[in-house]
């Protein structure tokens, strides 16, 4: 495996919304009873980390915007446990 694919398999882990890396993560901490939440909104389109479109970009955060609005709660549960 090159230095590429590895880099790439590396990005692809940290950044899964879904499948047995997220599973393992959720299971892990129900069995030491620490709550968990999985943040990850939906993008209409693939978005490179290296992007500098504007347009994406601002499209991007507008989806983002309304992803943290409709999950308003669980971002405010997550406060909450932050703070205290």
């Amino acid at each position: 495996m090159g230095a590429r694919a590895l880099g790439e398999l590396l990005v692809d882990q940290a950044t899964a919304t879904h499948g047995p890396v997220v599973e393992r993560a959720r299971a892990w901490c129900q069995m030491l009873n620490v709550p968990y939440y999985r943040f990850s909104s939906p993008m209409s389109c693939d978005v490179g980390l290296d992007e500098t479109d504007d347009r994406i970009l601002v499209k991007m955060l507008w989806e983002t915007r309304v992803y943290v609005m409709q999950n308003f709660k669980e971002f405010t549960e997550v406060g909450k446990i932050l703070t205290s």
